[in-house]
């Protein structure tokens, strides 16, 4: 079930829409959906309506888009930005154990 919807580039079961960002969607279960946020490549960023019974294993497979599709290129820049933030963190990490590894060892001197 869905209330305000209109036509949109997403499919949920045999309806394309996407959700206006001030409704409440109803899934089949009859609860309120839950908003998730994408993180795959063709989709990173994009948020998206489901069943909030799926995360227990016993949901109804509802799901729709809160957000219209985004472009290639604008798909292509997230993908990169996310790439690299990883890049960062795997060094940021990575300088950390360096770090303690070097004051573990100035301990025993």
């Amino acid at each position: 079930m869905h209330r305000n919807r209109r036509a949109g580039s997403t499919k949920s079961s045999s309806t394309t829409f996407i959700i206006e960002d001030d409704m409440v969607c109803i899934c089949r279960c009859g609860f309120e959906a839950e908003t998730i946020v994408c993180w795959f490549d063709e989709n990173a960023g994009r948020r998206l309506y489901v069943c909030c019974r799926e995360k227990y294993g016993d949901g109804c497979g509802w799901k729709a888009w809160k957000d219209p599709k985004m472009s290639e290129h604008a798909k292509h820049v997230i993908c990169r930005l996310l790439r690299r933030i990883n890049s960062l963190e795997e060094k940021i990490a990575n300088d950390k154990k360096i770090a303690q590894e070097l004051r573990d060892r100035e301990k025993k001197f």
